[in-house]
């Protein structure tokens, strides 16, 4: 809960890490060590925790989303847009009573934000020119 608030961050990746010593494959444990990393923009941990994460639940439609997060902070972006989408349509697979219409419609927003930079990003120059 620290992290996702983005509050007392230490604090919660020195507790995180104490609980991923008693149960080292716990998906949630994985995903909250990453988040807390990411919201500390140490992106390369947060990759690493985030990736074990998925490797244990890839149809968890907040790890992924969160591992494309990580992705898109680090500029690479067709790896969030793809994860992104996958959890988009996990997202869509959810029960009504595990569906999270805000996350849901905020990942959404994302990935459409996303979608219209690329379609307006101006075509590369040809740097070869005739002499």
């Amino acid at each position: 809960m620290l992290a996702d608030r983005g509050v007392r961050l230490e604090e919660a990746t020195a507790l995180i890490s104490k609980a991923l010593e008693q149960e080292p494959g716990n998906g949630a444990y994985l995903d909250s060590l990453g988040w807390a990393y990411y919201k500390q923009n140490k992106l390369a941990e947060a990759e690493e925790f985030l990736k074990k994460a998925v490797d244990r639940n890839g149809d968890d439609p907040t790890i992924l989303g969160h591992l494309g997060d990580v992705y898109a902070k680090m500029g690479r972006m067709q790896r969030a847009e793809a994860l992104w989408e996958k959890a988009l349509a996990e997202w869509q697979k959810a029960l009504p009573a595990d569906y999270e219409a805000d996350k849901v419609s905020e990942l959404d927003q994302r990935l459409k934000d996303l979608k219209k930079r690329v379609a307006q990003k101006p075509a590369p120059e040809n740097s070869s020119q005739p002499q």
